[in-house]
């Protein structure tokens, strides 16, 4: 087929030729898989579109074809089926026989690099259905075991000390970050700290009403300011809060 192109000055004239390669899947059937397009400069036709339509009315400008002056080929793979394995050891086979087969692959498949069609197949795969269905309970089983924390005082026994973070934090100078349940995850920002030294060892300690407080498994009550809570998609829930006090019990 032709179709009309611009180069740098003149209106061009290409001859454009497809061919596609059929691969055999593991069944013996065939599919296409790959398409080469070559585009072959055949001739300057004019700087004037409106003669360019005159001399050629029924081909169409094709505008991928602007600043081309020379033959290229464009090169496109062509996807099998969803069904299908496109690519990796399992390629030309049906997902269902690789889940009867192979079903540890399958599921670093439908993980790693499934395409949203083939996902919605493996879905309904028993094994991988009820793996979902569980998933979906741990999920819950997270959320239900986390409680925020609110604006307020509590009492905390921090599993470790503070250590510094960078100058230019707005949240502080100091950190703790720490888990009070399992599947939650809290950092807590301190305004002071000062630097302690022991056996060539550094580590921060909290300053509050001008003293120093050693926090480091100790049940003290703090005053937290919630900046902010994210509840993830996996059931984590992640928290930062500003200390505005500490009190000794």
């Amino acid at each position: 087929m032709k179709r009309i192109g611009f180069a740098r000055k003149y209106y061009t004239l290409w001859n454009i030729e497809e061919e596609v390669i059929q691969s055999q899947d593991a069944y013996g059937k065939y599919w296409p898989t790959m398409r080469y397009t070559r585009y072959f400069y055949v001739q300057n036709i004019s700087m004037d579109i409106k003669k360019v339509k005159l001399k050629y009315p029924d081909v169409s400008i094709d505008e991928s074809l602007r600043g081309q002056t020379q033959d290229f080929v464009k090169t496109q793979k062509l996807s099998l089926p969803p069904e299908y394995f496109n690519f990796g050891k399992h390629q030309g086979k049906l997902l269902s026989d690789v889940y009867e087969s192979n079903y540890d692959y399958l599921i670093w498949y439908y993980r790693n690099a499934a395409t949203e069609p083939q996902r919605i197949i493996m879905e309904k795969f028993p094994k991988i259905s009820m793996m979902l269905d569980e998933e979906v309970k741990a999920v819950e089983a997270r959320k239900a075991s986390n409680n925020a924390f609110t604006s307020g005082k509590h009492k905390l026994a921090l599993p470790h000390n503070a250590y510094s973070t960078a100058e230019d934090d707005w949240r502080g100078k100091g950190m703790v970050e720490f888990h009070p349940t399992e599947f939650h995850n809290l950092r807590l920002f301190f305004a002071d700290i000062r630097p302690m030294y022991y056996q060539g060892y550094t580590y921060f300690l909290p300053v509050s009403n001008g003293k120093c407080i050693r926090i480091k498994n100790i049940m003290l009550e703090y005053e937290l300011e919630i900046l902010d809570t994210i509840h993830s998609a996996d059931g984590f829930l992640w928290q930062n809060a500003q200390v505005k006090s500490i009190t000794k019990i």
